[in-house]
């Protein structure tokens, strides 16, 4: 059912507050615009670790300054751009994962 979709989540696993989605219209309802979208689970916004704590904000450097980083191709980058902009929206692809998320968040703030 579609409302089920939609109910928010107080917290998850890593213990921050879910972002919670705007409801569909009723016509996104009606058409199921949203039937491949689900609910984004973490807010995306705040960051992994800890920035008020040395490691977690060297940890948070690390990541985003990784030379690695520079061999990913133009579409990966368009890709974590797209999924980031559908996150801020509320809603994610089905199937998408936690990790690709943040990987997807990771890449976006390098770029």
């Amino acid at each position: 059912e579609i409302i089920k979709a939609f109910v928010h989540c107080e917290s998850n696993v890593f213990g921050m507050t879910s972002h919670t989605p705007s409801t569909p219209t009723s016509s996104e309802a009606l058409s199921g615009a949203r039937d491949d979208l689900v609910p984004v689970p973490i807010n995306i916004e705040q960051p992994e670790w800890d920035q008020s704590r040395f490691l977690g904000r060297l940890n948070r450097f690390v990541r985003i300054t990784n030379p690695f980083l520079l061999l990913k191709s133009r579409k990966e980058l368009d890709r974590a751009a797209e999924l980031v902009r559908k996150a801020r929206e509320g809603y994610i692809p089905r199937g998408t994962t936690i990790a690709q998320l943040r990987e997807a968040k990771i890449l976006y703030d390098s770029a």
